[in-house]
């Protein structure tokens, strides 16, 4: 996606599809069934989980889930996703963004919120519903 690599490909993460938005710097997201492609694939899509590089520090982007399901009282309580940078930052922290969220005509539920890169040293920045536990931790 020009400069930056999205990724799932690891344990718990959640992400169907992702194709740059309207400018370089906003991204569009879609993400598969929670537990999709196990038995116990549901029809809810609200977990997900990802990862981003290629950025340089003092960089924003904007992110824009497009699929989930209905989550509007989270979101209207100042819900946040979760993140955290690494190397600098292994312990998860709530975005300091607000979130915009909408019904689309199709009746779709999105999600919108912004990041700041903040350390130019960082590989790579995770982004999450909340805060993950991958199948290795609950063993």
């Amino acid at each position: 996606l020009g400069k930056y690599t999205i990724r799932a490909d690891f344990d718990s993460a959640n992400l169907a599809k992702a194709k740059v938005g309207p400018s370089d710097h906003e991204f569009e997201l879609w993400t598969q069934p929670d537990n999709g492609g196990t038995p116990y694939e549901t029809g809810h899509r609200t977990w997900f989980y990802f990862g981003i590089s290629g950025f340089s520090g003092g960089e924003v982007v904007f992110f824009t889930m497009k699929n989930l399901n209905k989550q509007s009282k989270l979101y209207s309580n100042d819900f946040r996703p979760v993140f955290r940078s690494s190397p600098s930052m292994n312990r998860w922290e709530r975005s300091q963004q607000q979130v915009v969220y909408n019904t689309t005509d199709e009746g779709n539920f999105e999600i919108r919120f912004k990041h700041k890169f903040t350390e130019a040293t960082d590989k790579e920045v995770f982004f999450a519903f909340c805060y993950p536990f991958s199948c290795t931790e609950n063993e």
